[in-house]
């Protein structure tokens, strides 16, 4: 079931050049992209489209900026976070499913020590599993 767009409140790129827009859907506030997934998206694609007719436009994307006095602590667990979205995140029932035990136990572990990555003063990055894409750095 697809949410029907209430409200299109604004609009900004993200890393990858694609424009989210932050819309309500009755009392849910949400992003979304136009263009999302076929035929039962066609209602809320052309709301969006209507949004940027009416001469409103999509903000250029700002890349995060971290503080000055961000401590050792806090570049580790964006550190972290990135890594994560292209990893942890990225896992599926199915695809978990699909892993042996000594896989899912060699997961858990590489998760703990992220986990401990950022308080842990002495700790190296840990290195990204095999079983996850290359990291490409971007």
């Amino acid at each position: 079931m697809t949410l029907q767009i209430t409200n299109v409140k604004s609009a900004q790129y993200d890393s990858d050049g694609v424009a989210i827009f932050k819309v309500d859907c009755g009392d849910i506030a949400t992003d979304t992209k136009i263009f999302n997934s076929g035929s039962r998206d066609a209602a809320n694609d052309a709301i969006l489209q209507a949004w940027l007719d009416a001469g409103n436009v999509v903000s250029a994307y700002v890349p995060p900026v971290l503080q000055q006095d961000a401590t050792t602590e806090d570049l580790r667990r964006v550190d972290r976070a990135r890594e994560f979205s292209q990893t942890i995140d990225t896992m599926n029932n199915f695809w978990y499913e699909d892993l042996s035990e000594a896989e899912k136990v060699q997961i858990s572990v590489w998760r703990e020590l992220w986990l401990d990555y950022p308080t842990d003063a002495s700790a190296t990055r840990p290195v990204r599993l095999s079983m996850f894409k290359p990291d490409l750095g971007f």
